[in-house]
């Protein structure tokens, strides 16, 4: 089977060609600066807790509020890691969608 041909760096203005998506310059860039999922706590007892989590609670709890069923696909933390929240507390969670959890986000919450 022939190879794929290459094309440039995902990364506008980079010249550097790949097979796809960024070039080895570029890929260790990919987290914007924040650490790896793993680095920043989200390892293997993250997602076990997540997926727990989003199957005992599989709607999202913002829209539910307003009379709407959506799927809850993201887990967001109630009182953020960085001010203390726990981390894998149940109490601390809620399950959104990922248009509820990007509005939290924005608003700091």
């Amino acid at each position: 089977m022939p190879s794929k041909p290459k094309r440039p760096c995902s990364v506008p203005g980079c010249p550097n060609l790949v097979a796809k998506g960024r070039c080895e310059k570029h890929r260790a860039s990919d987290t914007g600066g924040r650490g790896t999922r793993k680095a920043r706590g989200y390892g293997e007892d993250w997602l076990r807790f997540r997926k727990r989590y989003l199957t005992a609670h599989p709607l999202c709890e913002d829209c539910e509020k307003t009379g709407r069923v959506v799927p809850a696909t993201d887990l967001h933390h109630v009182v953020a890691l960085r001010n203390g929240g726990e981390r894998l507390s149940e109490s601390n969670v809620m399950g959104l969608c990922a248009s509820c959890h990007s509005k939290r986000t924005v608003r700091g919450e």
